[in-house]
């Protein structure tokens, strides 16, 4: 079995918030197996936060760079984990991005 991720995956530690990468507006917050999910539109970019315990926005809620939106829930080997994508839409339909220079250094 191959799994396509377009994102990365982030080992953090347990309780650890999840900040927003960019300003923008939450389009979706979506509880799925017990885990949350934020997406959160800058322009015509995407950003995906996944595998959170819980969330802290709400839909249509404007964000701040690195405002906390949540925090961060186990995987499935128990260890805690966000995974992160970022999509940019275009007229022929959504791209993934290499989310590297979107990640900003924790202080």
């Amino acid at each position: 079995v191959m799994i396509k991720n377009d994102g990365v995956d982030i080992q953090t530690t347990p309780d650890a918030p999840v900040r927003a990468v960019f300003e923008g507006t939450v389009t979706s917050v979506v509880y799925i197996a017990g885990n949350v999910m934020v997406l959160i539109k800058h322009g015509n970019y995407f950003t995906i936060y996944n595998n959170m315990k819980s969330a802290s926005v709400k839909k249509d809620e404007h964000v701040s760079a690195r405002q906390q939106i949540g925090v961060v829930a186990e995987n499935e080997e128990g260890e805690p984990t966000i995974k992160f994508q970022i999509w940019k839409a275009g007229k022929k339909g959504a791209s993934g991005v290499n989310p590297e220079v979107w990640l900003g250094k924790a202080r």
